[in-house]
């Protein structure tokens, strides 16, 4: 995994952590805790910018998703009793955030990570994503023993956030045929064993995609045979296990879209 994706997963599994272990504590006023008013309104002012910039996209509606990676170490630890559980050392913690943000800018400032540069930033980031995993398994015990996807979205930003058969996203959009909808997706192994990725139109004569790794990406070509008031999109992550969470997989985001003929 290049350095930047394994910042980037780090940056999605903290958000996350943040929205449960806070919602847990403060309800549904648990946004208003990650910051001064000031702060969370100039989220406010990027969500904005960031639907006027990208029309004709489906823009990530989290209002925690328009931080900077920056925001996240100071929520954590203005709460830090909460996260503690999960994320144990402070100093530790505090030490990797900011070694991460380091090796985050460097590429922004053309600076080239050096090899051991690149694999202490690979490790960290994933020390802190299976620290998450063991936390979480803690909530649900089979986390221990079943990979996770981290996330999934498609080309226009929809990205469900559930798990499994009971995350069906029904993202509201009406497709043709010959329109092209790309899917990207990262997972992860508390065992560290190898990951396939799968896609599957469940309209259609498509066959079953598969890819391979940590990270994933698909590319759907729409076709007539995909002509359907609700058309799903299946992608599922599979350990190299002889045992799966669900029949025959380990976690699974469905996406639902309406096709047409023109």
């Amino acid at each position: 995994m290049a350095p930047s994706d394994a910042i980037n997963a780090v940056e999605i599994v903290l958000r996350d952590l943040v929205e449960q272990v806070l919602t847990e504590k403060h309800g549904e006023g648990w946004i208003e805790q990650c910051g001064t008013p000031e702060k969370i309104e100039k989220w406010r002012e990027r969500k904005l910018e960031e639907a006027k910039k990208r029309d004709g996209t489906t823009t990530e509606q989290r209002l925690l998703y328009y931080s900077d990676f920056t925001d996240l170490a100071p929520v954590i630890k203005k709460h830090w009793e909460l996260f503690k559980p999960c994320l144990g050392d402070r100093k530790t913690f505090d030490v990797y955030m900011d070694r991460l943000e380091e090796f985050r800018n460097a590429p922004m400032h053309s600076r080239t990570l050096t090899p051991f540069e690149r694999a202490l930033a690979e490790g960290m980031a994933g020390e802190i994503r299976n620290k998450v995993t063991i936390y979480r398994s803690g909530l649900d015990p089979a986390d221990r023993h079943f990979p996770r996807i981290e996330f999934v979205r498609d080309s226009f930003g929809n990205a469900p956030t559930g798990r499994s058969a009971m995350d069906i996203f029904q993202t509201g959009l009406t497709l043709h045929p010959d329109e092209e909808i790309s899917f990207e997706g990262s997972g992860w192994d508390p065992q560290e064993g190898a990951l396939k990725w799968t896609m599957q139109v469940l309209s259609g004569d498509q066959p079953v995609v598969e890819e391979h790794g940590r990270q994933a990406s698909f590319m759907w070509r729409v076709t007539e045979a995909n002509i359907s008031a609700q058309t799903f999109v299946r992608v599922s992550l599979i350990s190299d296990r002889p045992w799966h969470r669900d029949s025959g997989y380990d976690d699974e985001r469905r996406f639902v879209y309406t096709v047409l003929p023109r």
